[in-house]
């Protein structure tokens, strides 16, 4: 029989108690919950024709439990193989392809740029948005979409927490996303918590939107 699951959706930024929310000690550790979400990305090719793409979009919450209950959930989990990182290495290759032509790129024009008197601000702050846009961002984006390779599976510990994927309302509305805990005494003080922001809580909901 599945544990009774109590959710809690909750807009704009989350603030987990500091007691556990497995056992209910006092919690002054952290652990990482991990889910991952399908994506569909549409794009037109030349000819005009639509084509989606779906990639996976890992999000993170550190969120507090006690060391009695880390030290068991550490006993649990199952880290991820060599294979598990080479799949996901081979997931980055094309963002590191796309970084790599935008450090060439940059190392060519400096190199003729470095031979003047002086190097013009507008050069420079080019640089910095090339840099930002064309290695950090794609660095970033490959890591987030190709966690799901080296994503462990849930312990007994860490199922006391899961949470959905963002929900969007209208435009100026911040996106909500719901919660989903174990323990109903965890679940009330995590309503406590986030005060104003929680806009609706019920008991016994089943998780349904994470993939992992």
């Amino acid at each position: 029989m599945k544990p009774a699951q109590y959710s809690v959706q909750v807009n704009g930024r989350v603030q987990f108690p500091r007691i556990c929310p497995h056992c209910g000690a006092f919690a002054d550790q952290t652990l990482p919950i991990s889910h991952t979400f399908s994506r569909k990305q549409t794009s037109r090719t030349k000819s005009g024709h639509k084509t989606t793409r779906t990639y996976y979009d890992t999000e993170t919450f550190r969120v507090p439990f006690c060391a009695d209950c880390i030290a068991l959930h550490q006993a649990e989990v199952v880290p991820p193989t060599w294979g598990n990182y080479g799949y996901q290495a081979l997931s980055m290759v094309q963002y590191a392809i796309f970084a790599g032509m935008v450090i060439f790129f940059l190392t060519t024009m400096w190199r003729d740029l470095l031979q003047e008197e002086t190097v013009a601000m507008p050069f420079i702050l080019g640089s910095a948005i090339f840099v930002l846009l064309g290695v950090l961002l794609p660095l970033y984006l490959s890591i987030r979409r190709s966690r799901h390779h080296v994503i462990s599976a849930p312990t007994r510990i860490s199922r006391a927490v899961s949470f959905g994927d963002k929900v969007r309302g209208k435009f100026w509305e911040r996106p909500s996303r719901t919660f989903h805990f174990s323990h109903a005494v965890y679940a009330q003080q995590f309503v406590a918590e986030n005060g104003e922001r929680v806009l609706s809580s019920s008991p016994f909901a089943a998780v349904t939107s994470a993939k992992v």
